[in-house]
């Protein structure tokens, strides 16, 4: 076999020939280097094996760059692959899991160590069967390689060692919970138990109980070390305030929190304080509401002040503190079209809102336009009966209780003003 020094040459070639940019190529040859040598020779296993793929599977030389370039190891295989490729890795994709070529050569591009033997002697085929083992149905296989290819060169024991800590005491995941977090987190198939054990006794020592509601909330806790756990927890215990207990129920509760910038979640801070709450009440507001940490506080939370502001409510800080969850509506979509309506079909005042800041947690086609109609055909409108007395009560009890009529009558005319409402709204937006 003729060998060749000058690697850039030779894969120089084969890949313009290929139909490679020349930037493509810089990219091969900067990851490849020139230590390694090729076969010049039509035969080379490296030279059939990639050509199979363009001339036999629709790859282009885009696709054989990338394929290099993740894995360079492609170029020093000695063995012809072709056939096992065409049984065992192409054709098991296409058959098995009714892949696209598209999303075969996708697969492919990202994780092309699937191309080769493993040296543990399994195959993909075995990888697929060890995820039915667990649960996994083939349609949510196929969504899961393609969304994170890496799955598909994992061996079954991978996935049988995951299976086997998440189900241990250490964790007590419920077997049944398994397939939807995996569908949700391939990756964690080919994390390293021991990586994942590491969070897990971090979890445990801070006093989170429940560890399947953590993993099944946010499964990318698992790809943090615990030094990045150790802000976080600082962060809520000491900026936030909150003592040891609420912390780790608060993570219990809402495990995304672990997708917060930590910068982000003291701006947040910051700006409680600038319109006036308290430290107590900062830390009230974010034990209900820690998802409030995450959101953006200029394009949020400020709009939300100032159209609060706008309407008359003198301290802004104190209504937020009645009913924070505002903090986190749509001004146009939410906030606004209550507040409209209120004063155009109630004949109610921003002093009402004040009386009752939960008016803005109601939906306002589902409760609060059907209600306002219904007592003002019964004789007793909203201003007279009170925000809080017509929308506090489940429907039945408002029908009972507030309208003085039968559940049944209010559910129909309920049915019938959403049929009416939602028909005039789309032959508005057709118009």
């Amino acid at each position: 076999m003729q060998l060749e020094q000058d690697v850039p040459d030779i894969l120089t070639y084969f890949l313009l020939q290929a139909g490679a940019t020349h930037a493509e190529v810089g990219a091969v040859l900067a990851v490849v280097g020139k230590d390694i040598q090729l076969s010049s020779s039509n035969e080379a296993p490296w030279r059939v094996n990639l050509s199979y793929l363009v001339e036999h599977h629709s790859f282009i030389a885009s696709d054989i760059c990338q394929i290099i370039q993740n894995w360079p190891a492609i170029l020093q295989i000695q063995d012809d692959l072709t056939a096992y490729i065409e049984r065992n890795v192409i054709g098991l994709l296409r058959s098995s899991l009714q892949l696209r070529r598209s999303e075969i050569r996708k697969i492919i591009r990202r994780a092309p160590q699937i191309l080769g033997q493993r040296k543990c002697g399994s195959t993909l085929k075995d990888t697929l069967q060890a995820l039915e083992l667990v649960g996994v149905q083939l349609r949510a296989m196929k969504g899961m390689i393609v969304a994170h290819p890496q799955l598909a060169a994992c061996p079954p024991s991978s996935v049988y060692y995951t299976t086997a800590f998440l189900m241990s005491r250490e964790v007590r995941f419920q077997s049944t919970s398994l397939p939807s977090l995996f569908k949700r987190a391939p990756w964690l198939i080919g994390q390293k138990v021991e990586d994942v054990r590491a969070v897990v006794l971090w979890l445990r020592q801070i006093g989170v109980q429940d560890l399947e509601t953590v993993l099944r909330g946010f499964p990318e806790v698992l790809l943090k070390d615990a030094s990045c756990l150790d802000g976080y927890y600082s962060f809520l215990c000491e900026e936030v305030c909150f003592n040891y207990e609420e912390a780790s129920l608060v993570i219990q509760m809402f495990p995304s929190i672990f997708s917060l910038s930590l910068n982000e979640g003291r701006q947040v801070l910051a700006y409680f304080r600038s319109i006036g709450i308290n430290q107590a009440d900062i830390t009230k507001i974010c034990k209900a509401f820690p998802s409030l940490l995450t959101l953006d506080v200029e394009s949020g939370m400020k709009r939300v002040v100032a159209y609060l502001e706008e309407i008359g409510i003198k301290n802004p800080g104190r209504f937020v503190v009645s009913i924070p969850a505002i903090l986190g509506f749509d001004v146009e979509t939410e906030i606004r079209p209550k507040f409209e309506y209120l004063k155009n079909n109630m004949s109610l005042t921003i002093f009402d809102i004040i009386r009752f800041p939960a008016y803005f947690s109601y939906p306002l086609e589902y409760v609060i336009m059907p209600r306002n109609e219904f007592l003002t055909l019964c004789g007793g409108p909203m201003a007279t009966v009170g925000l809080s007395i017509a929308l506090s009560p489940g429907d039945n009890d408002f029908a009972m209780k507030v309208s003085k009529s039968r559940p049944e009558t209010y559910l129909l005319f309920k049915k019938a003003f959403l049929k009416k409402y939602h028909a005039a709204k789309l032959a508005l937006k057709c118009s």
